[in-house]
């Protein structure tokens, strides 16, 4: 991994913010929603080591997902 990878808390702070400024809406209720980023064993998720488990409507946590995967593209392992 690394050195640059983002704490949980920073990705999860950067997914926020991709979710505002596509979808618009108070930050603060996103980050809610978003809730924590799941770190998980590098044996087991080669393609990367986190996870969400979001919040919120459907339609939230539809629009969560693809932006996870958005972000994941550029930062797939997050660090402790």
């Amino acid at each position: 991994m690394a050195a640059d990878n983002l704490t949980a808390p920073a990705l999860a702070d950067l997914l926020t913010k991709v979710i505002t400024g596509v979808e618009g809406g108070a930050e603060g209720h996103w980050r809610e929603i978003v809730g924590p980023i799941h770190r998980l064993p590098i044996i087991d998720n080669v393609r990367s080591n986190w996870s969400v488990i979001p919040g919120g409507t459907r339609r939230e946590r539809d629009v969560i997902g693809k932006a996870a995967e958005v972000v994941r593209q550029a930062h797939p392992y997050v660090r402790r």
